[in-house]
This record gives C-alpha cells, sequence and structure tokens, in this order.
C-alpha cells in the first residue's frame, strides 16, 4: 500500500510539473536573456555571458522538448529540468570567481536568493536534492578557497554554506508535507471510491430486498388466498363428515332392542374420526336376537362408506332373505360385496377394503349361541376367561367366506364381551406401548362381577388414562352382554 502511494506520487509529481513547465521556463528563458543583454551591453563584461550558456541551453531544450515531444518522455524532462535548477547555483558560482575582488557580497546575496527559488521548486527524492544542492557547493568551495586573499572574502563566501543547508532542510520538509497531503488524500479518494461502491452495492441490494419483499408479499397473498379456499374447504368437509356422522349414527340400531335380550349390557364406541369403521349391528326376531360386531378394515371416510354398506346388507339378510343362521347371512354379505364391487367390469377401481367381523344369532330361551365371522374373536368370563375364534380369511374374497360355524351354551351370570380391535391397539401408558390382548383380557375378567354401567365407566377412564396425550390409534368398539 505504502509503495503503491509513492508511486502514484512520483507520477503526480510528473504530470503536475508537464503541465506548468512551459509557464516556468518561457520567465526563465527571459531573465537569462536580459542577463546577458546585461552583461553585454550595460555592464559591458561579456566574460559573463559564458556563466548564462548552460542555464539557457538547458531551458530551450526543455521549450522545445516540451513542444514537440507533449505526452512522451514526461519523466525526462522532470529530470532534465531538476539538472537546469542545479545550473542555476553554478552559474552564480562562476559569477563568484570573476567578481571575486569586487562585488563578491552581492553576488553571494544573488547565490542565496537562487538557493530560496530553487528550494520552492525541487520535487525528487532526497538522494537527488542533495546532489543539486551539496555537489556544486563543495566544488565551489574546493576551488575558491586556494583563490581568496582576504579574511573578508572568506566571510562573505561562508554565508552560502547554512543557507544552502537550511533551503535542503526547507525543501525536504516541504516535500514531506507535500506527500503527506497527498498520501492524505489519496487515502480518502480511496474511502469515498470504497464508500460509493458499499454504497452502490447497498443501493443493489436494497432494491434487491424490495423486490424480494415485493415478491413475499405477493407470495404471502397468494398463500393467504389459497389458505383462505382450503380453510373454506375443509370447513365444508367437516361439516359434510359430521353431517355423515349424524347419518351414520341415526343408521346404527338402538340400544333398546339389544336390552330386551340382555338387560345389563353396554356398548362402548369411540371413532378415531368423525364418522368410524367399525360399527355393530342388531335385530330381535322372535326370541332370537341377532347381532354383529364389525370393523371395516382401515378407517375414517372409506371405512364409514364401507360400514353404510354392510349394515344395510345386514339388515336385507333377516328382513329381506330371512336368514336365520350366522354362517348364511356372512355368505350373503360377501355375496353382495362381490356384487357391488365388480358391477363396473371396465373400471381399474380396485377395492382393498374388507370386514373383519363376527355374525352371533342368540336364543333367549335355551341360551344357545351360534356365531361365524372373519378374523374375529370373543371372550366368555365366569370363573375363567374362554376365547373363541373365527375363521381366518377375507369377507372380500368368495373362495375364501368361512365355511362352519359353531354354537356354544351360555349360563346365568356369564359375561360376553365382543370387541374390534382398537382398544387394545391403542399406544400409551409409561412406555408408550400397545396396551395388547392379553392386558385387555385381564381388565374385563377383573371388571365382569360389576354392573354393566360401571364397567362402562371403568373402561372409559382405562382407555383415557392409558392413551394420555398419544393421538387414538383406531376406532373403538367393546361390547358386554349379561346372560
Amino acid at each position: 500500500m505504502k509503495s503503491k502511494i509513492k508511486e502514484l506520487y512520483r507520477a503526480s509529481l510528473i504530470t503536475e510539473h508537464d503541465s506548468t513547465i512551459i509557464y516556468k521556463i518561457i520567465p526563465g528563458i527571459i531573465i537569462l536573456l536580459y542577463y546577458v543583454f546585461s552583461d553585454i551591453v550595460l555592464l559591458e563584461y561579456p566574460q559573463a555571458v559564458y556563466s548564462r550558456i548552460l542555464p539557457i541551453a538547458l531551458a530551450l531544450f526543455l521549450l522545445f522538448h516540451r513542444i514537440f515531444f507533449i505526452h512522451n518522455q514526461t519523466g525526462f524532462r522532470l529530470r532534465v529540468y531538476h539538472v537546469f535548477l542545479a545550473s542555476l547555483p553554478i552559474m552564480m558560482y562562476w559569477l563568484c570567481f570573476l567578481h571575486l575582488n569586487q562585488e563578491l557580497a552581492i553576488i553571494v546575496s544573488g547565490t542565496i536568493l537562487v538557493y530560496f527559488l530553487i528550494s520552492l521548486d525541487i520535487k525528487t527524492n532526497k538522494t537527488n536534492t542533495a546532489l543539486i544542492y551539496f555537489v556544486p557547493l563543495l566544488i565551489f568551495l574546493a576551488i575558491i578557497f586556494p583563490l581568496t586573499s582576504s579574511k573578508e572574502q572568506i566571510i562573505t563566501i561562508m554565508n552560502i554554506p547554512p543557507i544552502v543547508i537550511v533551503g535542503y532542510i526547507i525543501n525536504r520538509i516541504q516535500n514531506r508535507l507535500r506527500y503527506k497531503t497527498f498520501k492524505s488524500k489519496h487515502i480518502l479518494l480511496l474511502e469515498y471510491k470504497r464508500t460509493e461502491m458499499l454504497y452502490e452495492e447497498l443501493h443493489t441490494n436494497n432494491k434487491s430486498l424490495i423486490f424480494q419483499k415485493e415478491e413475499i408479499i405477493k407470495q404471502n397473498e397468494k398463500i393467504s388466498q389459497i389458505n383462505s379456499e382450503l380453510e373454506y374447504k375443509n370447513t365444508q368437509i367437516q361439516k359434510s363428515i359430521i353431517y355423515a356422522y349424524k347419518i351414520q349414527s341415526a343408521l346404527l340400531p338402538d340400544e333398546q332392542i339389544l336390552k330386551q335380550s340382555f338387560a345389563d349390557s353396554f356398548i362402548l364406541y369411540y371413532p378415531s374420526n368423525i364418522v368410524s369403521g367399525d360399527f355393530y349391528w342388531f335385530e330381535k326376531i322372535e326370541s332370537t336376537t341377532f347381532f354383529a360386531v364389525v370393523d371395516c378394515t382401515g378407517h375414517g371416510v372409506p371405512a364409514a362408506f364401507l360400514s353404510l354398506l354392510g349394515n344395510n346388507i345386514l339388515n336385507r339378510s333377516v328382513f329381506e332373505k330371512n336368514l336365520s343362521e350366522p354362517l348364511d347371512i356372512i355368505n350373503f354379505l360377501g355375496e353382495e360385496l362381490q356384487i357391488l364391487f365388480s358391477k363396473n367390469k371396465h373400471s381399474n377401481l380396485q377395492i382393498k377394503d374388507g370386514m373383519d367381523l363376527i355374525v352371533c344369532s342368540y336364543n333367549k330361551d335355551t341360551k344357545k349361541m351360534s356365531y361365524a365371522g372373519t378374523n374375529s374373536s370373543f371372550i366368555v368370563c365366569n370363573d375363567s376367561i374362554h376365547e373363541y375364534k373365527t375363521a381366518k380369511t377375507d369377507i372380500r374374497n368368495l373362495l375364501e367366506i368361512p365355511t362352519t360355524q359353531n354354537t356354544i351354551q351360555l349360563f346365568s351370570c356369564d359375561m360376553v364381551y365382543f370387541f374390534t380391535d382398537g382398544y387394545r391397539d391403542q399406544f400409551g401408558g409409561t412406555k408408550n406401548k400397545k396396551y395388547l390382548k392379553k392386558h385387555f383380557y385381564n381388565t374385563l375378567f377383573s371388571i365382569q362381577h360389576n354392573p354393566c354401567n360401571t364397567q362402562l365407566k371403568k373402561l372409559e377412564l382405562d382407555f383415557t388414562i392409558w392413551k394420555h396425550n398419544n393421538e387414538q390409534t383406531d376406532d373403538v368398539l367393546v361390547i358386554g352382554l349379561r346372560v
């Protein structure tokens, strides 16, 4: 940085000098020619003319060089100009030799004045400045002292060295101040340019930020509009789902039908969403009560639609087809679903959901219960837990519809529990694990002797505590019947 500033400083000196050299040289030539005229005509002392030859020649050379080489060799012209300045004291020293015995004091005074004048205009490094000041002086003193014959002459001549030294010091101080001023201006200029660049960059960045802000505002407006639309559509969907829930709830059988055969009973029904894929169904014909617990695979709206289809087909099975056996009812349900799912043979629609269910028929007089189903089970609690499982088949495929039906004898005070898998699959507890079948069975076994309304409250509380802050995993359906 420092060396670069010095290079720029030297270049500025050359440029400044070259732009003003004509205004300095022409007056100098005029003065020197006047001195020549004075020496020859006025003073009639032609010997003095020889001392003027060197500075006049240098001045004329500089003048013509500047005129004919205006843009070239500017550094060369500055060096020649310094030689021209050095020739002026040499001229004065020559005159001192000529006037050693007469008018020496006047010539010495003129020499001192010349040194003062050139001190203001020498703009070079300290080495070149020292050569300009001291080399002519030392040569002059070395020659003049042997020629002096009086003490007065020596005293007069010795006035020159102190002035030369002072002139050199003044010149160096002046150049130093000039350099510092240039350095300060250069640094200020650099800072100004840097500030200007930073301002331009900041201005550009500010424009970019303003543009980005406008884009963000536009995007936010679009997002806000989309959110409003989504919120409106979500509200409409929620309203539709709530209305679907009302329809689904209206289609569920009245619990009083169940209580005609099982006075002490309960139904725990927790849809995981607003509508449920789990549903229960029962009808009483004479002394036989038909009932089913169904888990439509999946949950939410698709499972709820499937539950509506299942509920409708189960009603038709006993009222239209007059079916009385659970296995026949399930076969009819499977056939009807197959017909519905395969109506549009040209459609690529594939129904992947089905039903896990158990269908029972209970005779109140004999206390016998027949059952059939797919992927389901139920338990009977008395002195111990008795689990009854159905076939592991899929209601969607006619080839896999169950072909077996079983009948069991129930006794007074037996507690029968039907359920889907939602309760036991719920995550929770201190270790955030599933409730699991064993835990579920033990809970039912522990509350079997309580009235069913008490059992219902106990199961509701236990489920709430177990689930805690977790989302409900699946639809929950538990039915308890006391014989």
